[in-house]
């Protein structure tokens, strides 16, 4: 019984803007050859439980870990929403497209990893992010363009 209520008190707290960007970046995968994403679905409540999800304090979003899965697809802007994220690695994937405008200021956002994809455009909005956390470095060893 004391399991239920915190099961019930986990997904009354879970932010669901980090969900949703969860959800959203599912949706843009479109080929998960190794069934990654068969965990992340509307029926688990708590996304802290879902494969390559690492939640922090009133669990929030801290990293998300998804590289070497070889998916194909985009990276969606929503993932802008996931204001706690520290760590992102999408590398070793078959990701197109552009990466989200801004994500360099995710102010929380530590580590970008993104290389082994086909990816376009970091966009430099005020070096704000880059000053403050020295993101450009791991940008430029983690992009490999």
């Amino acid at each position: 019984m004391h399991f239920v209520a915190f099961s019930t008190l986990t997904a009354a707290v879970a932010p669901t803007g980090d969900r949703l960007a969860l959800l959203a970046i599912k949706s843009m995968i479109k080929v998960d050859p190794q069934g990654v994403m068969t965990s992340w679905n509307h029926s688990v409540t708590n996304f802290c439980q879902w494969q390559g999800v690492t939640c922090g304090r009133l669990f929030t979003l801290r990293e998300l870990r998804l590289d070497n899965n070889s998916f194909t697809g985009n990276i969606p802007a929503t993932i802008m929403n996931c204001s706690k994220l520290e760590a992102l690695h999408l590398g070793r994937n078959n990701l197109v497209g552009k990466i989200p405008d801004g994500i360099g200021l995710l102010s929380m956002l530590s580590f970008l990893i993104l290389y082994v994809n086909i990816l376009e455009g970091i966009q430099d909005k005020k070096k704000n992010a880059q000053e403050k956390k020295n993101l450009s470095q791991h940008m430029k060893t983690s992009l490999q363009l």
